[in-house]
């Protein structure tokens, strides 16, 4: 049976930067059949949540014309990603990626899905140390790091997919690095039932015009009180500290509904 990958490759001149923004080819980003490269390592998420929901965003990821192959610009998915709350199919706007950053922000959006909002502020602080996503040699590192993966380097997992599991990362350390998706067919992955508003992209730091806009209750202190008891702040009074959280929330797409 044919097993698969998903990576980002090259750009649409065989180049690796330089190119036009999104996948010109289809090929840039994609998904492919398994190959052997010799890979160093497979390194498997613990959570199975988290790798499951990873190996779907990368699915996402690899059929979005919007996402391109440019090591110059790797980042820029990363900054699209977080417009969109990491809902990678809902990416419009053109973006680049190389192999590791597509890895890193995948995972970056897994754990965010899955973990919540403070896990993913730790593991953004180390998989975008310096405000650059890991690299090919410094992945395996950052997912040890947050105690995330365990690490096999027997061939018996690097040469074959004959252990691979759903999400598995197959890398090359300094070279490449892909994901192992099996079928292409993305996998279920049950995560907090939590209802949110939808995320706030205005500018403005009035509670609410803030409300307003996303939908939430507003007008005085005691239609907002249910929302702000929801999220945490409690005997809220309106108080400029309780809002400006309300508003950090709802800015994240993070704020609770009642």
């Amino acid at each position: 049976m044919t097993k698969y990958i998903a990576h980002a490759s090259i750009d649409e001149r065989g180049k690796t930067s330089g190119g036009k923004a999104g996948d010109q080819t289809k090929k840039e980003v994609c998904i492919r059949n398994w190959y052997d490269k010799t890979w160093n390592y497979v390194l498997r998420i613990k959570n199975q949540k988290v790798r499951y929901q990873f190996a779907n965003n990368m699915i996402d990821i690899a059929n979005n014309e919007c996402v391109g192959y440019d090591q110059s610009q790797r980042n820029t998915l990363l900054t699209q990603a977080i417009k969109v709350n990491f809902d990678f199919a809902k990416i419009k706007e053109k973006c680049e990626c190389d192999c590791s950053s597509m890895i890193t922000v995948a995972i970056l959006g897994a754990i965010y899905k899955v973990l919540g909002k403070a896990q993913y502020d730790r593991a953004y602080k180390v998989l975008y140390a310096n405000k650059n996503c890991k690299t090919t040699s410094t992945l395996r590192s950052g997912l040890t790091q947050l105690g995330m993966i365990d690490a096999y380097k027997d061939k018996s997992y690097t040469r074959s997919t004959s252990k691979s599991a759903y999400g598995d990362i197959f890398i090359k350390e300094g070279s490449h690095v892909v994901c192992f998706i099996d079928d292409k067919k993305k996998r279920s992955v049950k995560t907090s039932t939590t209802n949110y508003y939808k995320r706030y992209t205005g500018k403005s730091l009035k509670i609410d015009q803030v409300f307003k806009s996303i939908g939430a209750p507003y007008g005085n202190v005691t239609k907002r009180k249910p929302v702000a008891l929801k999220n945490s702040c409690s005997n809220y009074k309106g108080s400029a500290v309780h809002n400006l959280k309300l508003i950090a929330l709802a800015k994240l797409g993070k704020l609770k509904k009642v």
